[in-house]
């Protein structure tokens, strides 16, 4: 009996051995369940510290970069830019009037940006040599006619940007609005005379004829290239560019 008892507390030993073992274990496993817990809350809040972080140069870029969709009236009163097409635009100037025809006035219209110039696409018939490009366009793309638009520029060309041109249809279509109602675009571009305004797209079936877009009603037809309407210079890029 006296063995058995012996016997019966040393195995109550080692049970109680056992558990503390497995105390031990358990407090190892929470204690690294705790570990690990520390560095998922240590991953996750340099996570966050991360996106914070690509937040404010997402922010800081777009300061940079400035306006990205819609039209823009840069700021040097100019230009206006459409950051849809990416299309540069030229700004008139003046009060919408009585038409002037530079191709009858002595020397030309001195100021091509005013609203009311008219000029003529070809004065041969069917090549691009009418006033719209021997004078309208030249004064536009001449370094000396000009002044700088800012002190970086080293030239004197429109806005500084000397690659002005006449838009095809299909852009000048692109500005040509009617929801305000007649002349058919946004305010911003300054006076719109509610006529003809032409394209560089010559009408395939009619070398001396080139598409025009009307902004008084907002639909294009055809016109002969020797007659007298309205331009609007164009370029590709931006207030910045």
């Amino acid at each position: 009996t006296a063995n058995t008892a012996v016997t019966n507390a040393a195995a109550a030993q080692g049970t109680a051995d056992t558990a503390v073992t497995n105390a031990a274990a358990a407090q190892g496993t929470a204690d690294t369940a705790v570990t690990n817990a520390a560095a998922a809350q240590g991953t996750a809040d340099t996570a966050v510290t991360n996106a914070a972080a690509a937040q404010g140069t997402a922010d800081a870029n777009t300061a940079a970069i400035g306006q990205t969709t819609g039209l823009e009236a840069c700021a040097n009163g100019l230009v206006v830019a459409d950051h849809d097409t990416g299309l540069l635009w030229e700004k008139k100037t003046g009060t919408v009037g009585v038409e002037v025809v530079c191709e009858t006035t002595s020397g030309g219209c001195p100021d091509p940006h005013v609203v009311n110039n008219q000029y003529e696409w070809s004065n041969s018939g069917a090549d691009p040599d009418g006033n719209a490009f021997t004078d309208f366009l030249e004064k536009l793309n001449d370094q000396v006619f000009g002044t700088a638009d800012s002190a970086t520029d080293v030239t004197g060309c429109f806005a500084g940007h000397c690659n002005w041109r006449i838009p095809s249809i299909t852009e000048i279509g692109t500005i040509a609005d009617c929801s305000a109602g007649s002349p058919c675009v946004d305010p911003v571009f300054g006076p719109t005379a509610p006529s003809w305004y032409w394209s560089a797209s010559t009408d395939f079936g009619s070398p001396n004829a080139t598409w025009v877009t009307s902004f008084d009603l907002g639909f294009m037809v055809t016109l002969n290239k020797t007659e007298d309407t309205f331009f609007r210079a164009v370029r590709v890029g931006s207030c910045r560019y």
